[in-house]
């Protein structure tokens, strides 16, 4: 260890001033050695520098380490044994009712900082599914609600919000994005039925694993961990999926996955083969009639499958309504239709996004012709836009095992033709027209320059 000595500082390029000093000097150089001085040296630094013992000093600090390690850890034992806070703190209580009981959270001034939160501080709660139903409801989430789960562990209490700022706080999700989010959940409880709130870490991992041996694309595994994290971050929870190793697995996903996107776009050839293909592959005649109008709407239009229709039993109303489409006509002639979306990705402030597709030339390839015949032939006048004959709504599972069968009918691979392909297909196709991208971007409610990786044109014809 070093020790610290007055005597071996010196200031480079000044000679000493007294002659005792300027003698000892010439002496060393000449190899002599002077006796012994009688006069005191009076350093101009000697009165400054002090003599600091490192190892004395670096001996105290480990030893105040030790004693406040000491301390903290028996205040976290004797809260464990004894449930309550040592004399020395003046924590104050928050009483939190959860699943008709009490839980009562203490704040101790032992361990300050805005992230410090004991053990004692987060609460585990029981009634997740409750508590889900009713932050991913249409209704305002009321109050009262985060007072039921709210901790102090960041120091601001989520319970203190009133029923307006709750309603605020609703509508910052949009009904798609709340239907979205509580699939995820619903996925996740149908993984592990029994939890608790704040998640477990190594739930999260090991459902990470589950979905990717479930052949979910990396991008949709990090959309459903992003879903619970939503609700750790509302509730003030520690929030899992900000762990280390949930980033990294999600990363991982992402290497193995890969980032190329295999789905190949529905041209307008292609969408005329597989329109051909169904009347070999369908056999009721008016369910050939509904994935006709289908097929060329969500061409036409840039719309993404799950828009149409419904991915689940209870999200039937968020896609289109039959009340959301109009006809107009110029005498008995078919002019155009009218498509209102009240619920679309991307969607900001819930605006709908109003979509106008006019006649086309050719009949056999006109989505105003194909969805008024289908809207003759079902005649329906309420619910979603694509139901069957019995009024059930379409499903995207059915929509999805047809589009395979039209595929493999007219030699495709039925692999890489997906809902999406529609939508990829437009992009490709209004590229070929000549069509700017800004319009592009209008046409298909791109927020961004993301659908550029969906042109998909290899090169010119010259």
């Amino acid at each position: 260890m070093l020790r610290a000595n007055t005597s071996c500082i010196c200031i480079v390029g000044k000679m000493p001033k007294t002659p005792a000093k300027r003698k000892r000097l010439r002496a060393r150089e000449n190899n002599d050695v002077p006796g012994p001085s009688t006069e005191p040296d009076h350093h101009p630094l000697s009165s400054v520098v002090p003599m600091i013992d490192y190892a004395e000093l670096a001996r105290h600090m480990v030893q105040q380490q030790a004693i406040q390690g000491q301390a903290e850890q028996q205040l976290v034992t004797e809260n464990n044994v004894q449930g309550s806070q040592p004399e020395a703190a003046t924590p104050t209580m928050t009483s939190a009712t959860v699943s008709g009981g009490t839980h009562s959270v203490g704040a101790t001034n032992v361990l300050p900082g805005p992230h410090s939160v004991s053990p004692m501080d987060t609460p585990n709660i029981s009634n997740v599914g409750s508590i889900l139903d009713v932050v991913f409801s249409d209704s305002p989430v009321p109050s009262s609600i985060f007072g039921a789960v709210s901790h102090p562990g960041s120091g601001t209490f989520i319970a203190d919000l009133t029923s307006a700022t709750a309603h605020i706080l609703t509508a910052s999700l949009t009904q798609a994005s709340r239907a979205a989010y509580r699939r995820s959940w619903d996925l996740f409880l149908n993984y592990k039925p029994v939890t608790n709130l704040p998640l477990q870490v190594s739930d999260v991992c090991n459902f990470i694993g589950h979905l990717f041996q479930s052949n979910l694309s990396a991008s949709t595994i990090s959309s459903h961990i992003s879903a619970l994290g939503y609700v750790h971050k509302l509730f003030n929870l520690p929030d899992p999926s900000q762990a280390f190793v949930v980033k990294k697995l999600l990363r991982g996903c992402h290497k193995l996955a890969g980032t190329v996107d295999s789905r190949l776009p529905i041209t307008k050839d292609i969408l005329a083969k597989l329109i051909a293909a169904l009347s070999h592959t369908v056999a009721a005649k008016a369910n050939c009639i509904l994935l006709d109008a289908l097929f060329k709407l969500c061409f036409h239009a840039f719309l993404r499958l799950g828009e149409v229709v419904s991915k689940s039993a209870g999200s039937s109303s968020l896609v289109v309504q039959r009340s959301n489409v109009a006809f107009q006509f110029e005498g008995s002639l078919l002019k155009s239709v009218q498509i209102v979306l009240h619920h679309f990705k991307n969607q900001k402030q819930n605006n709908p996004f109003v979509i106008t597709l006019e006649s086309s030339i050719d009949p056999t390839m006109c989505p105003v012709a194909a969805l008024h015949r289908y809207l003759s032939h079902f005649k329906h006048s309420s619910g979603p836009l694509f139901q069957f004959i019995g009024g059930n709504p379409v499903t995207y599972s059915y929509v999805s095992t047809q589009l395979y069968a039209a595929a493999t009918f007219a030699g495709l691979n039925p692999k890489l033709y997906k809902g999406h392909s529609f939508r990829i297909g437009a992009a490709t196709y209004a590229t070929s027209l000549g069509y700017s991208e800004n319009l592009i971007k209008q046409l298909g409610r791109w927020n961004s320059n993301a659908f550029r990786r969906y042109i998909r044109i290899p090169a010119f014809n010259l």
